[in-house]
């Protein structure tokens, strides 16, 4: 992929981020486990993210300091009071599956 100009890094890493070309296959019994846990982290991560950009209740409440958010070089101070169609800011979200030494699949992050 790389040779073909396409990359995936991370700014503070020194290697490519790893990318599998091939999807890897969970087994429907392993996935009826996960998938509530995989849709609740994707709601939630949304549901910070309204409201960082819309009413941030969050950073009035003290939850998070202000300064951490708005000094992230991510933030978007662009984004604030954009509502966007049908409330979708999360259109990607990579999360990170592990099994262990018994093959049980758990969420990692």
């Amino acid at each position: 992929m790389v040779d073909q100009g396409i990359t995936f890094s991370l700014s503070w890493a020194s290697d490519p981020f790893p990318l599998d070309l091939v999807p890897r296959v969970i087994a429907a019994v392993d996935w009826s486990k996960l998938e509530r846990g995989v849709a609740q982290r994707v709601r939630a991560l949304e549901a910070f993210l309204a409201d960082v950009y819309g009413d941030r209740q969050i950073l009035r409440d003290g939850v998070l300091p202000r300064r951490l958010i708005t000094s992230c070089e991510h933030f978007q101070r662009e984004a604030f009071g954009i509502d966007p169609r049908n409330g979708v800011r999360i259109h990607v979200s990579g999360v990170d599956l592990v099994r262990d030494e018994e093959g049980r699949t758990s969420r990692c992050t």
